[in-house]
């Protein structure tokens, strides 16, 4: 399997729906592109997700 990366990056656009269909959990994108309260405090870009 070849991953596409536009596709990849417009799934996290559209907050894990393609064409009216959910495929990652609701507020998985927000989990995954905020910083990790731990890493807050040592100013470390370690985001929460690993993604």
């Amino acid at each position: 399997m070849r991953l596409h990366w536009p596709r990849l990056g417009n799934l996290y656009l559209q907050d894990g729906v393609w064409n009216k269909e959910r495929l990652s959990h609701e507020g998985f994108v927000t989990f995954v592109s905020t910083l990790a309260e731990p890493w807050v405090a040592d100013v470390l870009p370690i985001y929460s997700g690993l993604f």
